[in-house]
């Protein structure tokens, strides 16, 4: 028994287990960014949303996941999320051009 617990207990020690400590916000963010970066929006897309349960007047979250959906051809995701985060930071400009892009690209031109 002893040679099967050891072994286990300096894995454990040694960190060569998954760990199941939950992410900060930040480092969420960060994990989400850097799918994205790499192309992996889906993925980016599953983390900016279990940020927005957390933190969900943050408006760079929604524009991230905003910029993310519109790259899978989600426009109207895109545009939902580009809306909520002008009302929660109106003064961004990035947004308004994120949106009006994700509009000209479902034909709503004149939106």
């Amino acid at each position: 028994m002893r040679r099967i617990i050891f072994p286990l207990i300096l894995t454990l020690l040694s960190g060569s287990l998954p760990a199941a400590v939950a992410q900060t916000p930040q480092e969420l963010f960060n994990d989400a960014m850097a799918k994205q970066k790499a192309g992996d929006l889906d993925g980016a897309v599953q983390e900016y949303r279990q940020l927005l349960k957390l933190q969900p007047e943050a408006a760079a979250i929604r524009s991230n996941l905003g910029a993310a959906l519109a790259g899978l051809g989600q426009f109207a995701g895109a545009i939902t999320e580009y809306k909520i985060a002008l009302k929660q930071a109106p003064a961004a400009p990035g947004l308004r051009l994120n949106l009006a892009l994700a509009y000209y690209k479902t034909g709503r031109i004149t939106d």
